[in-house]
């Protein structure tokens, strides 16, 4: 019977010792001091290790999901779902969803002021202020249409594989009697997997502020921003 050198075994034993398998292989042929050592049986032992290596591989991918909608709607006082995007995932891990969307209010002057909110969140229809962007033109600007872009970001720390849903909401706030709209919305949710313990995740105990906000000390931006009374509106469909 062909003797081997104990390296190998050396390697398997490191790997098992440190747990790194553990969970995913079974090793099917265990060797004590003095055993002989039979090649067949060292080949199925690194076999074994070739497929749970192969497997998690499989896992370790980061994973990307989009969703996008050129169409522009109305906003109102009801927060409601204006898109949505799903994810697939094979195993624990974090989500990093992204959402961008162009917001647009058609302002009358003196009517009030006005404000399109969006946020991004795992739940329809739902108002988290902590992952949102949001619009504001003031009561006093000369009527016309104002518009910006916006962004906000959710980070979810799922449990386990499974399907994940996310969503774009938006809602409207204030006085203006104008219209205001939200449209080209893109949605992606990036998956990165859980691998060498649990994801550290830090959140800040004050709620995410970074408003579009056209206040006195952006009438420059809002100037720009300005499309006159007297030039045709980009388009929306309001429902």
């Amino acid at each position: 019977m062909k003797q081997f050198p104990y390296r190998p075994l050396f390697f398997l034993a490191a790997l098992l010792a440190l747990g790194m398998f553990a969970a995913a292989v079974t090793i099917p042929n265990l060797f004590t001091a003095g055993d002989d050592i039979i090649a067949s049986e060292v080949n199925d032992n690194f076999s074994a290790l070739e497929s749970a290596v192969s497997a998690l591989e499989v896992k370790a991918q980061p994973l990307i999901a989009t969703a996008y909608s050129g169409v522009f709607l109305g906003t109102f006082a009801t927060t409601s779902e204006f898109l949505s995007v799903t994810i697939d995932v094979p195993a624990a891990g974090v989500v990093q969803v992204h959402g961008t969307a162009h917001m647009i209010s058609i302002h009358i002057t003196g009517t009030g002021d006005s404000t399109i909110r969006m946020y991004v969140a795992d739940t329809s229809a739902e108002a988290n202020f902590r992952n949102s962007d949001r619009l504001d033109v003031e009561s006093g600007f000369i009527s016309g249409q104002y518009s910006d872009g916006g962004s906000a970001m959710l980070i979810d720390e799922v449990d386990a594989a499974g399907s994940y849903t996310y969503y774009l909401n938006a809602n409207t706030f204030g006085d203006n009697d104008g219209s205001r709209s939200i449209g080209r919305i893109l949605l992606v949710a990036t998956y990165y997997p859980e691998t060498g313990g649990p994801i550290a995740t830090t959140n800040s105990a004050t709620p995410k502020d970074a408003s579009l906000r056209f206040s006195s000390e952006w009438i420059q931006r809002a100037t720009t921003h300005h499309r006159p009374s007297s030039l045709a509106p980009m388009p929306f469909t309001l429902v």
